[in-house]
């Protein structure tokens, strides 16, 4: 035990007398671990978020309710939300509204070449934000309560149709109708889409328009509001429960499990963050051929000093210690410094890109495991040659 103080007090002492080469090497050591911890933190958090989210249990809980039916015939025959349905839905007292989506989509020839365009059904109590329309106008109170052939399409469909014309009263055939065109939607950015090149092209309709063009049965599923109070599970269980029973029509009523969704998403983040954590986790390999260059100049400058204690009596074993520990207290230093400022930026990225970060004891333990590790991987060797000098040699080494 006392070996072990000396060996620590000695190593504190080496670091003292040069603070710029250990502080460069420490350097390298803090900024490895406090990027692993600030990474791995801010994924837990971000998970965390999105399973918060997911599994929602506020006033604006939802979950989707598909229909899963045997054959294409079956599901165009019978419409799987239809009046009967919609009201069964809404006995369940853990419901508090019930909204059907729609979707369509219609082939326009862009470039000579047939693209696939989603057509989007607008509600009149939700319009378009007049603010995004860039040319033209938004649908008004006829247009949505009367049958009018009219749609507003994004910037991304008109620049493409129309190049640098004025699209306004153009038309265009929408599942081989005619719409006309009364306004241009500012196109929402989208990352990930323009990363691959991949253009956003947008019609909008309103009902009665809508009807013409795809009848009013044309409904892939229904979001389902969740009362406050109420399990979402529970409440999604009795619905396709309640539905699947009445067997009016061949196939099924489903609602995603969310827990299951939940746990998804927990994997796919926890294995995002485990793999840029592992890029990050590279400049630790750099620090640590940083400590074993400096250990190897520090045997190199002390090689006097090893020949008096070797006849002085210490044995290699003792001189292998020496370093290892010097390596050891390096590393452990700089693991410390590393997770408090891996903490530190933890905090301050998150709070600006709206994560709360979530430090975990693992990411404590392994963090200053690693540094233990580095210490004894990359001073073992140095240590080893230090501990092989010739007292001879090394007391006549000038």
């Amino acid at each position: 035990m006392r070996n072990i103080k000396e060996n620590i007090l000695m190593a504190l002492q080496a670091i003292k007398d040069n603070k710029l080469r250990y502080f460069l090497t420490l350097l390298g050591i803090v900024i490895g671990i406090s990027s692993l911890v600030a990474i791995v933190s801010l994924g837990n958090g971000l998970g965390s978020k999105i399973q918060d989210q997911v599994m929602s249990q506020g006033e604006d809980a939802s979950v989707q309710l598909y229909f899963q039916g045997s054959n294409m015939e079956s599901t165009q025959k019978f419409n799987p939300y239809n009046d009967d349905v919609i009201y069964t839905i809404k006995q369940n007292k853990g419901v508090k509204e019930i909204n059907k989506n729609f979707s369509g989509s219609t082939e326009l020839e862009i470039d000579g070449k047939k693209s696939h365009i989603a057509v989007n059904y607008t509600k009149n109590n939700e319009k378009l934000n007049s603010n995004d329309i860039i040319s033209g106008r938004n649908f008004n109170d006829k247009e949505f309560n009367d049958v009018y052939r009219v749609c507003v399409i994004n910037e991304d469909l008109k620049n493409k149709l129309f190049k640098d014309k004025n699209a306004i009263g153009e038309i265009i055939q929408v599942a081989n109708k005619p719409l006309r065109i009364i306004g241009v939607l500012k196109s929402p950015e989208d990352a990930m889409m323009s990363a691959m090149g991949i253009s956003n092209y947008q019609i909008y309709a309103p009902k009665g328009a809508w009807n013409i063009l795809f009848g009013d049965e044309a409904t892939y599923s229904a979001n389902i509001v969740i009362k406050e109070g109420y399990d979402m599970q529970t409440v999604a269980k009795e619905v396709t429960e309640t539905l699947n029973k009445k067997g009016e029509i061949d196939g099924e009523y489903v609602i995603p499990n969310m827990q299951g969704v939940s746990k998804q998403v927990g994997k796919i983040t926890s294995i995002i963050t485990s793999f840029i954590g592992g890029i990050a986790s590279i400049s630790l390999v750099v620090a640590g051929i940083g400590i074993m260059n400096v250990m190897y100049m520090a045997i190199i400058e002390r090689t006097r000093e090893i020949g008096i204690r070797r006849a002085l009596g210490a044995t290699g074993k003792t001189i292998l210690f020496q370093f290892l520990i010097e390596s050891l207290v390096v590393c452990m230093i700089g693991g410390i410094l590393g997770l408090l400022l891996g903490m530190g930026l933890g905090v301050g990225v998150g709070m600006i890109i709206k994560i709360s970060p979530v430090f975990s004891a693992n990411v404590f333990i392994v963090g200053f495991g690693i540094s233990i590790g580095m210490g004894i991987a990359f001073g073992v060797s140095p240590a080893l040659k230090a501990s092989k000098l010739n007292p001879i040699d090394a007391l006549s080494y000038e």
